[in-house]
C-alpha cells in the first residue's frame, strides 16, 4: 500500500507528462531565429544574468 503523497505524485504523472510536452514544443518555437529585422537573436534569459546582484556589488574588487 503507497502512502497518501507517493499515490498523489504518481496519479499526477500523466499530467505532468503533457506539461512537459508543452513546454518542449514552446522552447522548440521560440528557440534562437533570426530576426526579421537583420538584428541578432538574444535569449530572453540573458537579460536577467546581467543584473548586478547583492553578490556582485560586495564582492568587487576594491
Amino acid at each position: 500500500m503507497e502512502d497518501p503523497v507517493t499515490a498523489r505524485v504518481h496519479e499526477t504523472r500523466a499530467g505532468l507528462t503533457a506539461l512537459i510536452a508543452e513546454a518542449d514544443v514552446a522552447r522548440q518555437q521560440r528557440a534562437e531565429q533570426a530576426p526579421s529585422d537583420s538584428g541578432t537573436a538574444v535569449c530572453a534569459w540573458n537579460h536577467f544574468e546581467n543584473i548586478p546582484t547583492f553578490y556582485n556589488w560586495n564582492n568587487r574588487p576594491r
